[in-house]
């Protein structure tokens, strides 16, 4: 199954949302003179999905980082929505304060034109 661009966000909400998961791989590679980024989640028992893809079409910005003391799997809390401009923008590691705006102390985060989900 797969869902796109605001039907990825209006899926991933309650049971089904990014809190409480496992981020399994990111890659990130360009295509055509585009950057894209997909992530690997594994989301939590409850949701209705075992396993997704997120697919980060034609990016603007990302951001990944990696501390050996600091658990890379594990998704505690995460920041996902539509920006005024027409972005899509996830942090899966956001600052605290208001959900709906990026943050510059956001961490661990993707922002870009289109995004696809695919249910594996």
């Amino acid at each position: 199954m797969k869902y796109f661009n605001v039907d990825v966000l209006s899926t991933l909400i309650n049971e089904n949302s990014l809190l409480d998961v496992t981020l399994e791989s990111i890659s990130i590679f360009e295509e055509n003179y585009l950057v894209n980024v997909i992530l690997e989640i594994g989301l939590r028992p409850k949701s209705e999905f075992k396993k997704i893809k997120l697919i980060f079409l034609n990016v603007e910005e990302c951001g990944f980082s990696y501390e050996k003391n600091i658990s890379f799997k594990t998704v505690a809390d995460s920041k996902f929505f539509k920006t005024s401009d027409g972005y899509f923008y996830l942090s899966l590691d956001p600052f605290f304060g208001d959900r709906n705006k990026i943050s510059d102390k956001d961490t661990n985060f993707v922002k870009s034109k289109k995004i696809e989900m695919i249910v594996v």
